[in-house]
């Protein structure tokens, strides 16, 4: 009786994994293609310029940010990402594979950006048709609960760029 309670456990987990990743793919095709930015409620930074010159580029669990600079589209940030859409907010995990920030005078945010190659972020998101928002912590930080309503908290919106 225990060997079977034992089985029946240890096969309810495995479907309710296998569901859970069902589920992540399903969320993860949801966000496939490139996005431009819509807005960025950032408390400082380049905001403007990202918006006019910047998309992010999503295929399978890879993440681009890609941004035109005198014509040429160069890559700002690749990672990989998780999702987890079965928590409350969504969450996602964004392994930063390589940074670098293309801006004049960009110095000392390319010092302070660094730390971030190797490092993962989590973050949450929400996806409504078109419209992608996300919100991340810092490196080392719990996940943000929540996007919050107060301006300048950090939450990215970017708009599906249709072909």
């Amino acid at each position: 009786m225990r060997a079977t309670t034992i089985t029946i456990l240890v096969l309810a987990l495995a479907i309710a994994n296998a569901v859970g990743q069902d589920d992540a793919a399903k969320e993860g095709n949801k966000l496939q293609g490139t996005w431009r930015f819509l807005k960025l409620d950032i408390p400082e930074g380049p905001r403007e310029y990202y918006r006019k010159n910047a998309e992010m580029v999503i295929q399978g669990e890879k993440l681009t940010v890609f941004i035109m600079e005198n014509g040429q589209k160069m890559k700002a940030l690749e990672g990989r990402f998780k999702l987890a859409p079965a928590k409350t907010p969504k969450a996602v995990d964004l392994t930063v594979d390589f940074i670098s920030i293309l801006l004049p005078d960009a110095d000392e945010a390319q010092k302070s950006v660094k730390e971030l190659k190797g490092k993962t972020i989590l973050g949450i998101y929400a996806v409504e048709e078109d419209t992608l928002k996300l919100l991340f912590g810092q490196v080392g930080e719990a996940r943000p609960q929540g996007f919050p309503q107060q301006p300048g908290k950090g939450v990215v919106t970017l708009q599906r760029d249709k072909p």
